[in-house]
């Protein structure tokens, strides 16, 4: 799974806070 995560985890952080928000 790390090997080949996905296009939202390649993301930096600020995407994360992103996701939470599609989440």
């Amino acid at each position: 799974p790390d090997l080949a995560p996905l296009p939202s985890r390649a993301q930096p952080p600020m995407s994360q806070a992103q996701a939470s928000v599609e989440a």
